[in-house]
C-alpha cells in the first residue's frame, strides 16, 4: 500500500513544473517578478518535504527484504568509486545516443565504503557528469583539437568525503 502512494505520487514534479510554466504563461511577468521570492520559498520547501517524505517511504518500503549491506535503502558498504563509474557509464551512454561523448577518468581509492543511499548519490553524480560531458562536447563540438575526458575525483577525508567533476 505504502509503495503504491509512492509510486502514485511519481509524476508529481513534472505536473508541478507544468503548473508553474502555465502561471508564468498566463500572469503578467512583473508580477511574477515581484512574488518570485515567494514562489522560490514555496518550491524549495515543497521540494525538501517531499524528498524527506519520499526517503521514508523508501526507506520503510525495502526495509523488507534486505539485499547484503542494506538496511532499507541505505547501503552500509556503498562503493562511491562504484557508483561514480555506474553514474558516468548511464551518463556517456545518453550522450552517445545524441551523438559522441568523451571519455571519463575516475580516480579514488575503490575500496573506499561508507554508509549513504546509492540512488539519491547516483543522482546527484549522474546529472553532474552529464553536464560536464555537455559542456564538454560543446566547448569542442568546432575544434580541431579532441576533447579531453572528464575526470571524477573521489576523495576520502577524516570526517567528510568530496567529489569533484571537472
Amino acid at each position: 500500500m505504502i509503495k503504491a502512494i509512492k509510486v502514485r505520487h511519481n509524476n508529481v514534479v513534472p505536473m508541478l513544473a507544468l503548473g508553474v510554466q502555465r502561471l508564468k504563461k498566463g500572469m503578467d511577468l512583473k508580477i511574477v517578478c515581484e512574488n518570485i521570492d515567494g514562489i522560490h520559498q514555496f518550491l524549495d520547501r515543497f521540494y525538501m518535504s517531499r524528498l524527506r517524505i519520499r526517503m521514508l517511504i523508501g526507506q520503510h518500503v525495502e526495509h523488507n527484504p534486505n539485499p547484503p549491506h542494506c538496511v532499507g535503502c541505505i547501503h552500509t558498504k556503498m562503493s562511491l568509486v562504484e557508483v561514480a563509474r555506474n553514474a558516468s557509464e548511464d551518463a556517456r551512454a545518453m550522450c552517445l545516443r545524441e551523438g559522441s561523448s568523451p571519455d571519463v577518468n575516475i580516480y579514488g581509492d575503490p575500496t573506499f565504503t561508507f554508509s549513504y543511499v546509492p540512488a539519491h548519490l547516483q543522482l546527484m553524480v549522474f546529472e553532474l557528469v552529464k553536464n560536464s560531458l555537455r559542456a564538454v562536447q560543446e566547448r569542442y563540438m568546432d575544434s580541431d583539437k579532441v576533447a579531453p575526458p572528464v575526470r571524477i575525483i573521489v576523495a576520502n577525508g577524516i570526517e567528510d568525503v568530496t567529489i569533484k567533476v571537472t
